[in-house]
């Protein structure tokens, strides 16, 4: 047994995480492309009209933070399956 295998088999070091199913790297892939589809027309369509609606409180209090909350839940799902890049 090599060095590196065994320091891996002693728990020394973390065997490298590789997802078992290629489905769930597309699955983990398409997700991230809908966060960041999602996350450029908050910025360029929702983000200006509540600016020039008036609504910029609401924006700023409410749907900022719940945007960001399911993007970190996003990539923390993605994460714990060893699928995050």
């Amino acid at each position: 047994m090599s060095g590196y295998q065994a320091a891996v088999h002693a728990g020394l070091i973390a065997p490298e995480r590789r997802p078992r199913d290629p489905s769930m790297q597309q699955v983990a892939d398409r997700a991230k492309q809908v966060v960041n589809g999602a996350r450029d027309f908050f910025s360029t369509k929702v983000t200006p009209t509540v600016e020039n609606s008036g609504a910029k409180g609401f924006l700023s209090n409410r749907a900022a933070p719940a945007a960001q909350s399911a993007a970190r839940s996003m990539q923390q799902s993605t994460s714990r399956l060893g699928l995050a890049r």
